[in-house]
C-alpha cells in the first residue's frame, strides 16, 4: 500500500469532517474515500450484539464445522 504523508491543515481537515469523507479535486474529480480510525468504543457502539451474546459466540468458538465440510456441501447443491 502507498503511504502519503498530509500537512497537519489537511490532516485537522480530514479529522474534524466526520468519520468518512469524500475527497475531490479542485475541479470536482472524485479521487477517493478517507476514513479515519474509529476508536473501540466507536465501534462498539456501532455493535448490532450485546456484551452477553458476544460473550455466548466467544463460549461457542471451534464449535462449528470446518470450511471444507460446508464447501463440499454447497458443491453438492444442484
Amino acid at each position: 500500500m502507498t503511504q502519503i504523508t498530509v500537512d497537519a491543515e489537511l490532516a485537522a481537515k480530514l479529522l474534524s469532517a466526520g468519520a468518512h469523507v469524500e475527497i475531490v479535486d479542485e475541479a470536482g474529480n472524485r479521487l477517493g474515500d478517507f476514513q479515519r480510525q474509529l476508536t473501540w468504543d466507536e465501534l462498539m457502539a456501532t455493535c448490532p450484539y450485546t456484551q452477553e451474546e458476544l460473550e455466548e459466540f466467544r463460549q461457542q468458538a471451534g464449535t462449528g464445522r470446518p470450511l471444507a465440510d460446508i464447501v463440499r456441501d454447497l458443491e453438492k447443491l444442484p
